[in-house]
């Protein structure tokens, strides 16, 4: 009789295992399956994010372009400073949401940052050095949006 309230015993705690185990089982695929539907919200909301901005760069462009070459008769100018701050406001709102202009001058070329427009011999510019940005380039979180255009030294 010993023996086979032992045997109904140990029968139970390996069948209590067995469910515990698929309970852990299954609840480590739920975590898993949280983390990856996580992941890949926050992978298309960047995509999203990037989809929404890339066009916008080339009025920052623009803006940053006319703000930096205002001829001095209308630096007081309303108009003028309407311009520079529409430059001030566009450059604000990117970096609200994220991007960041790539720092090219005085840096080493990067491929992934930059593209090489072309090759200039500069004194004193050590080879491979970026000497002139043609375009800026942005980055959004960790990943470029557009590299920067630029000259770099022979």
């Amino acid at each position: 009789m010993m023996i086979h309230a032992n045997a109904i015993h140990t029968a139970s705690l390996s069948r209590e295992q067995e469910y515990l185990a698929g309970w852990q089982r299954a609840r480590a695929e739920l975590d898993n399956f949280r983390k990856r539907v996580n992941q890949e919200q926050a992978s298309q909301q960047l995509r999203t994010r990037q989809e929404v901005i890339t066009p916008l760069l080339g009025l920052a462009d623009t803006f940053q372009t006319m703000a930096e070459h205002l001829p001095d008769d209308l630096t007081n100018h309303a108009w003028a400073l309407g311009v520079v701050y529409v430059a001030r406001q566009i450059k604000q709102i990117l970096r609200e949401y994220g991007v960041v202009p790539i720092e090219a001058i005085g840096h080493q070329f990067d491929p992934e940052k930059h593209e090489a427009v072309s090759k200039v011999s500069k004194l004193g510019t050590a080879s491979g050095c970026v000497v002139e940005v043609l375009q800026t380039g942005y980055v959004l979180e960790d990943r470029v949006i557009r590299p920067a255009k630029v000259k770099v030294a022979k």
